[in-house]
Formats: C-alpha cells, sequence, structure tokens
C-alpha cells in the first residue's frame, strides 16, 4: 500500500522562518513565501520539516525529520563530505573506485561540473568524469620497492550558471592502494649454515638459528608459517616471531654429534615458508639448514666379552690377548681389571697371575706363574675408561666415563692348543692419506704362538666388526706376512665409508692353521683429508636487482653461496669469491664471510641506462690450491 506523505514545519519552529517561507504540503519544496527583499546583510535561516504518514498511527513510523538552512546570499556548491577517501586494491584497472559528490544550493534547477586538479604522477594511472567518478586506469603493484601507495589530489565542483557568476568549491581526495595477497614467500638462499657450532648437549627447547623468510606483501598477508622436513628435523622444532617473521629453530629432541657424516659433523633439514596461500608459484619456498654440532663426552667407552687361553707353564710377561674397548666420542681409553670397588687402581686390581697394561690393553702373565694355577678356567672382570677428551670438543676437560663391565675368559691349558698372540697390534692410529694409489702400504701386524715361535702356522685376514661392513673393500692383509695396504683409491668425501667420523676400525684376524684358533686386532685408521674437492655453487644462476641507480658507492646488492664438501672448519673447505669479469664495467666488489660471498656496489649507478643488465663472472676458491685432482675453481654467472 503507498503510504500518504504531507510535509510541514516541525512543530515549535515554525517561527524560524519568520514567515518568509513556506513548505508546500504535497511536495515538500521549502519555497518564498513574500516578495519583499530579504536583509542586505548576509543571513541563513535553520528551518525544521518533517514528513507525516498519515496512514500511521504509531509516532515511531508516522514522522520523518529533515533540516534545512537556507541562505539568504549565493553560496557556492557543497560537497557532500568535507574530504574524500578512496581505496584500491592492488592488480585492478578500469574500475570506478569512488565518486565525488557536489551540488548547488543556489537554485534546485542549477547543475554543477566537476574537474580535477592532478599532478603529473597521476598520468595515466587515474582519472576523473566530469560527474566526480574517480577511475583507475593501470594496473598498481603495490609490493615493488619505492611503489606510490597514496595520490592526492583536488576536486572543483564548479556551478554551471552565469547569473551570479560562476560559483566553485574545491576539496582533497586521497587515494590509498591496498595489498592483496598476491605474492609467495620465499627465502633469499637456497641453503643457511649456522656460522658457530652447537653443542649436542644443548638443552630441549633452547633457540638454536634463526633463517629469515621473506614475503613482499604486507601484513595480515605476509603472516608466515614454517616447517621442517628432512634428515635431522625430527631433533628441532620451528616457530615464527611475531616481530621480524623469522623463524626460530629450536631444539626438539637431544642432539647426538656422534651418529651425523665424518665430513661435517653437521644437522641438515629443509625448512618450508608458507602464508597459507596455496596458489601462485614461490621463487624459493624452501632451503636447506645446515647446523654444525659440537661434541661433547657423553658415551662411555663400548666394552665387550673376550675369550682366550694361555699355556699353564707360560711365564711372566707371555701376551695372553689385547683388549680393545671402542670409544664413539674419539676419547683415549685405560683398561683395568674390576674388582667393584670404585676406587680401584689399574693397570690391576690385586691379582698378581695376571697383568694389563692399562694404555693398550694388553694381558699378559703375571709374576706368579701359571703352573700353580688350580682352576683352569677364569671369569675377570674389565672395563675401560676414557680421559674426558673427545673428538670435536671445546678446550677442556671433562668428566671420565667408564664402560659397562665385560668379562674375560680365559682358559689355562697344558698343550699348545692356544690361539695366536698379537705382538704388533697397533695402539697408535695409523694414518692413511685419502686419494692414495692401489697397494699403498697402512701398517703391519704380527701374532705368534705363545712360546713366541710361528712352527704353529699363521695366517691373516681382515674381518667385519660391528662399525665396518665390508673392510676389504678398502684395504687388504697379505696373509702371510700381515702387511696391510689399500685395495682401492679412496676418497672420504664421495665413499659411503666412514658414518661416525673421518677414521673407521679395522679388524684383522690370526689364526692358527693347525687348531683352528684365532686371535683378533683392531685398531683406528684415521684418514688424512687432502683439498680434492673445489667449492660447488648451491644454484647455476644468481639474480638479483639494483632498484635505485643513486644507491652510493658500497651498498648491498646480493649474496651468493657455495659449499665446500672438504673436511669443514679448515683452508681446504673455507670459500673465497672474486670476481673475473663483468660486463659492462667493474663496478662491484665482492667480500667473502662465512662462506657467504657479499656483492655491493663499488660506484654509483647513476651513469648507466635504465634497465641496464650487468653479468658477473664470480669464481670461487679455497686459501690453499687443489690436491690429487683434475678439477678446477668453479665459476657461475650473476
Amino acid at each position: 500500500m503507498t503510504s500518504a506523505l504531507s510535509y510541514e514545519f516541525i512543530p515549535g519552529m515554525t517561527n524560524r522562518s519568520e514567515g518568509r517561507f513556506r513548505v508546500v504540503p504535497d511536495l515538500g519544496y521549502v519555497v518564498t513565501k513574500l516578495n519583499d527583499g530579504y536583509p542586505p546583510a548576509p543571513k541563513h535561516y535553520e528551518l525544521g520539516v518533517r514528513a507525516v504518514n498519515n496512514d500511521s498511527a504509531t509516532p515511531l513510523t508516522k514522522y520523518g525529520y529533515a533540516f534545512v538552512r537556507v541562505y539568504t546570499t549565493y553560496q557556492n556548491p557543497q560537497f557532500s563530505q568535507d574530504s574524500y577517501t578512496f581505496y584500491l586494491y592492488e592488480e585492478s584497472a578500469g574500475f570506478s573506485i569512488g565518486q565525488v559528490l557536489c551540488m548547488s544550493i543556489n537554485n534546485i534547477w542549477s547543475t554543477v561540473t566537476l574537474s580535477s586538479k592532478m599532478g603529473p604522477d597521476f598520468n595515466g594511472v587515474f582519472s576523473m568524469s566530469t560527474n566526480g567518478v574517480v577511475s583507475s586506469l593501470t594496473r598498481l603493484d603495490y609490493d615493488l620497492p619505492f611503489a606510490q601507495k597514496v595520490w592526492y589530489f583536488t576536486a572543483v565542483c564548479t556551478e554551471n550558471a552565469t547569473d551570479p557568476s560562476p560559483r566553485s568549491s574545491e576539496v582533497e581526495v586521497v587515494i590509498r592502494l591496498l595489498d592483496i595477497n598476491d605474492n609467495r614467500p620465499y627465502f633469499q638462499l637456497p641453503y643457511y649454515v649456522k656460522p658457530t657450532t652447537t653443542p649436542e648437549s644443548l638443552a630441549v627447547n633452547s633457540e638454536v638459528y634463526r633463517v629469515p623468510g621473506f614475503d613482499l606483501d604486507s601484513a595480515p598477508n605476509a603472516l608466515l608459517t614454517y616447517t621442517l622436513t628432512g634428515t635431522n628435523s625430527a631433533w628441532f622444532n620451528v616457530s615464527t616471531d611475531p616481530v621480524t617473521r623469522e623463524a626460530i629453530i629450536y631444539v626438539q629432541s637431544p642432539l647426538d654429534y656422534d651418529i651425523l657424516p665424518v665430513v661435517t659433523h653437521t644437522a641438515q633439514f629443509v625448512i618450508s615458508v608458507s602464508d597459507g596461500v596455496s596458489t601462485g608459484v614461490s621463487p624459493q619456498p624452501s632451503a636447506t639448514v645446515f647446523i654444525p654440532l659440537q661434541n661433547s663426552n657423553d658415551n662411555a667407552p663400548q666394552m665387550r666379552n673376550f675369550t682366550a687361553s694361555v699355556q699353564r707353564k707360560s711365564t711372566a710377561g707371555v701376551i695372553i690377548i689385547q683388549l680393545q674397548a671402542q670409544d664413539i666420542d674419539g676419547s683415549g681409553v685405560n683398561y683395568y681389571f674390576w674388582t667393584g670397588a670404585a676406587s680401584a687402581q689399574y693397570p690391576s686390581a690385586g691379582n698378581p697371575q695376571l697383568v694389563i697394561d692399562e694404555k693398550t690393553g694388553i694381558v699378559t702373565v703375571g709374576s706368579a706363574t701359571l703352573s700353580s694355577a688350580t682352576d683352569a678356567r677364569y671369569e675377570i672382570p674389565i672395563r675401560a675408561i676414557d680421559d674426558g677428551s673427545c673428538d670435536g670438543c671445546p678446550p677442556g676437560a671433562t668428566t671420565p666415563l667408564r664402560s659397562e663391565i665385560g668379562y674375560l675368559t680365559l682358559t689355562v691349558v697344558d698343550s699348545n692348543n692356544v690361539a695366536p698372540v698379537f705382538t704388533n697390534c697397533p695402539t697408535t692410529n695409523p694414518e692413511f692419506t685419502e686419494q692414495s694409489p692401489v697397494d699403498t702400504p697402512l701398517v703391519q701386524v704380527n701374532a705368534v704362538n705363545q712360546d713366541g715361535s710361528t712352527r704353529g702356522g699363521i695366517q691373516y685376514a681382515i674381518v667385519y666388526n660391528t662399525l665396518i661392513s665390508a673392510p676389504e673393500d678398502y684395504f687388504k692383509v697379505n696373509a702371510t706376512t700381515g702387511t696391510i695396504s689399500s685395495n682401492s683409491v679412496i676418497d672420504i668425501e664421495q665413499i659411503p665409508m666412514v658414518t661416525l667420523k673421518n677414521y673407521f676400525w679395522l679388524t684383522v684376524r690370526a689364526t692358527n692353521i693347525f687348531n683352528g684358533l684365532s686371535s683378533y686386532c683392531t685398531f683406528q685408521v684415521n684418514f688424512i683429508d687432502i683439498n680434492d674437492e673445489p667449492p660447488v655453487f648451491d644454484q647455476d644462476e644468481f639474480f638479483t636487482r639494483v632498484i635505485d641507480s643513486s644507491l652510493p658507492s658500497g651498498s648491498f646488492v646480493g649474496e651468493i653461496s657455495a659449499y665446500d664438501p672438504d673436511v669443514p672448519n679448515t683452508q681446504m673447505s673455507t670459500v673465497q669469491y672474486f670476481i673475473v669479469s663483468s660486463t659492462p664495467g667493474a663496478t662491484f666488489t665482492i667480500s667473502s664471510n662465512n662462506n657467504l660471498g657479499t656483492i655491493r656496489t663499488s660506484s654509483i649507478l647513476s651513469g648507466f641506462s635504465d634497465k641496464t643488465i650487468f653479468t658477473l663472472t664470480i669464481e670461487a676458491r679455497n686459501p690453499v690450491p687443489l690436491t690429487g685432482t683434475t678439477k678446477t675453481w668453479n665459476r657461475k654467472e650473476y
């Protein structure tokens, strides 16, 4: 049903018109009532008008109110707002983003025209029509460096009248560019290497390292989250710094230096970054993180059980067996008989019939002859204690650790039914240089019968142990002489031979070919690394941009990185960078720090035209020359 509306002055406000105005009841027009002139001085009237719904009996729905200001002199056009702010999302073009509204208040039949005062930064970017519609003309990218994000201009409203002369008004208009989530986060480098070592004893929940992720968008479109995957990721967890947006990597479970690869002793995992949007492509959504660990003496020597036999009539000094305990930390190991007393002294603990050498673990017949022994079999508790040191540990002594108890089962016999005894099983670690040719000698071992003769016939063989399953791939032993030499060209960076450190344990068996009894000699072989691996760039091409040609000399441009697989923390794995050519001109320098190359400007680039492309050829080297290889230093274009 159509409501019947009428219009009238608000009761009590009629006198404000001073009898000069009336309201047309059916149209709502406010018109003049008298023909006499208005006061010469400028004056305005504040009038109150209401619309009456004659079909409603409820006051809340019966009346509507408006207030009208009437001027007695001509006024400039009026805008609907004191100022205007319009918002435009980036990457939008050809859209109306708002309208400036203006009207004449001198006559209801008068029209207005709108124009704008726009600076040169509006050319081809925005326009405003004569009816005040503001439109975007081109796509804008909020995320470009130095991109303009706010524009100001003045809108002019001019009354289309000749009598009186045209009047106009001005108002400020602001256009603000808004960010959208159109960029995927990324990492600047393909890998990040923590420049300092992390103790493997670092407590759970301790911060380890920070990796910066980047997103060209602005908050809240750049809320970054990180995840870890890969080899050693179970040791770590990650959170996001709410201020810097960096990835905070911290310890989630105990670290273990001793199970890491020998060459690097470095934990490795992949970090990925996301802003929660699955569309679009990130230039580098993940990176590899390397956390070098520092060893601690947290593993006691590993002692096993041994079996040996000895002739009853053996004299003092006759070698019975060499005990061997392996310490995964690389600690020096001492041996002793265990009496159950924590204060037991070694090399022996009150057993005059047997003597143990604390350094070598060799057990010999003591000063008391075994001929008076009434027992044919002994179960002798043995233990090893390390010296508190370890490979890769920080300087300073740590608490020595004792092994679990092992047992030497010794049988005293009357006949020659005994195993050979090693008289030359290395007690110091022999060294072997990688890339040495096949048949390069390592060391010679020797075993004899307990009477000191070799008439029993002794044969040598290399056998596997718990640490190395196929040692014969690398070394061989002469079955008759006991001379050990290389069986292949050994490259410790390429062959998955050493799983713990830059050494392994080699076990040689000596067998009496007549009675079939054997003894074993296990010793540690240390490998000497040579500089046979040049640094390798971790991506084929590197790109960056120098946005502002007026950047001063020494301004940061970008970074380049390479990795050297040689033994870390040596000159053979230290990476240095050199610019060997630059096209055009030599306008950049490069410095090396923590195996990263930092490129900077060496002069102001304002002399080059826009979009000039610079190509740098960069070479990665070590401070020492390459040896034992035909490889050369690697180069990449930047």
